[in-house]
């Protein structure tokens, strides 16, 4: 399970200027750091859990790992569903294919998740030699 985990760790970006930058966490889990691209600052949550599931049923086809970043209480705050996947679309780099589920939440954490989250685009890998400008950019320390 962690060679899965570890396919997500990096620092990923959006034709929308939205960054996710995915670290190891010190509970053999993951850090997500958000930052948008409207306004290129951190996008602060005072909560967060992550999980991991393996051939997920549903929405994704099976045999594909997905994280699941849940905002806010446990099953009741928004999610952020990420599939790993590598194709010709951004020749031959990793991706993240992003989806939402929003259905338990409250009418205020849909109006802000969605008004920078919207509309949802593939998250593409940041190559090795741009990832500190990037970072620096978005007020993000690599720390």
């Amino acid at each position: 399970m962690q060679s899965v985990l570890d396919e997500f760790l990096g620092l990923w970006l959006d034709k929308n200027g939205n960054l996710l930058f995915i670290k190891p966490w010190n509970t053999g889990g993951v850090k997500v750091s958000f930052a948008s691209g409207k306004t290129k600052a951190p996008v602060e949550r005072g909560f967060m859990q992550q999980q991991l599931t393996i051939d997920v049923p549903g929405e994704f086809h099976e045999g594909f790992g997905e994280l699941i970043v849940q905002f806010g209480p446990p099953y009741y705050g928004p999610q952020l569903h990420l599939r790993h996947e590598i194709t010709d679309i951004y020749e031959g780099k990793p991706s993240l294919e992003p989806s939402h589920a929003l259905v338990a939440s409250a009418p205020k954490e849909k109006k802000e998740w969605l008004q920078w989250l919207e509309p949802l685009d593939d998250y593409v890998l940041v190559d090795d030699d741009r990832k500190e400008a990037v970072l620096s950019s978005y007020q993000l320390s690599s720390t």
